[in-house]
């Protein structure tokens, strides 16, 4: 009785194919390696089933910034004083410029989500066309409003969203390494992520070899170096004849409006809502504080 290919596979254990070959080769001197038909065998489909990794969609615009954002929640953290235990990160495919958000809950990441994208569109007149990130069908109503697609991860593939937790990883490796050689606290977490989530879209990458995640995206350079003149409020003048303004150097633009600056007299970072911007200067850095200005 000759059996077939399917036949053998079955009587042998349901061994691999090239195994049931090699047998035949050695201990049946009849068995042609030529008559070997492939076949489907349903019963190892189910018994052997193993997780397999997701092909990506390739049909999802990705090309040009703001086509594509991803994002992905981080934490939980160790909790700070402002009661912050996660962060959530927007991140643009095409350009890699990343935004990063604290959040005090997970349920907090889908309005924290839909605010990065509002800021996109108001500094960038665009919206971005489609968001992909693990599960948040709860606000896919919402993006759809600001004409934005939601593309969730396939269940149990979260290697989907792969650029979006590798960029986490970054912006994690980062923050760890400047708390542990600042020696600062654990809960300074949040600020050491923003700073690192700053440099990051200040520096070149693989898809920004020759300028920035800031430039890609915005088409300039950062302004960090610039000269901007600030308006001093009424109660820092000393007297009628003191000057109303100050030179700063311009660090950065906010993404909730205004821009970051450095006072060099005070030594103190302060924000303005309306610096007169001016041209690069050279500058001296002795110490950092923080302040905040109107």
């Amino acid at each position: 009785m000759r059996l077939n290919s399917c036949e053998w596979h079955e009587r042998l254990g349901h061994t691999c194919d090239k195994t049931v070959i090699s047998f035949l080769k050695q201990n049946v001197p009849l068995f042609d390696h030529k008559s070997w038909q492939p076949f489907y065998c349903g019963t190892c489909a189910v018994a052997k089933s193993t997780h397999r990794l997701a092909r990506a969609r390739t049909k999802i615009p990705k090309e040009s910034p703001l086509y594509l954002q991803v994002s992905d929640v981080m934490g939980p953290f160790a909790t700070n004083p402002q009661g912050f235990h996660y962060l959530v990160t927007v991140r643009d495919h095409a350009s890699t410029y990343s935004v990063v958000y604290p959040l005090k809950a997970l349920s907090d990441s889908p309005e924290a989500i839909l605010d990065a994208i509002k800021q996109f569109q108001v500094r960038l007149q665009l919206a971005p066309k489609a968001l992909w990130m693990d599960n948040a069908w709860e606000f896919t109503s919402s993006l759809a409003k600001l004409g934005v697609s939601f593309y969730p991860s396939l269940p149990s593939s979260p290697q989907e969203n792969g650029e979006a937790k590798r960029l986490n990883r970054m912006l994690g490796d980062m923050a760890q390494s400047m708390i542990l050689e600042s020696w600062m606290p654990d809960h300074f977490w949040r600020f050491a992520y923003a700073s690192a989530c700053f440099l990051h879209n200040q520096l070149p990458n693989s898809q920004c070899p020759k300028s920035s995640p800031h430039e890609h995206l915005f088409g300039h350079p950062p302004s960090m170096g610039t000269e901007a003149i600030v308006h001093v409020p009424a109660v820092r003048q000393p007297h009628k004849l003191a000057p109303r303004g100050i030179a700063c150097c311009l660090l950065k633009t906010l993404m909730t409006g205004g821009w970051l600056l450095w006072e060099p007299k005070r030594e103190k970072m302060i924000h303005s809502a309306i610096p007169i911007i001016g041209r690069p200067q050279n500058w001296q850095f002795k110490g950092v504080s923080v302040s905040y200005c109107q």
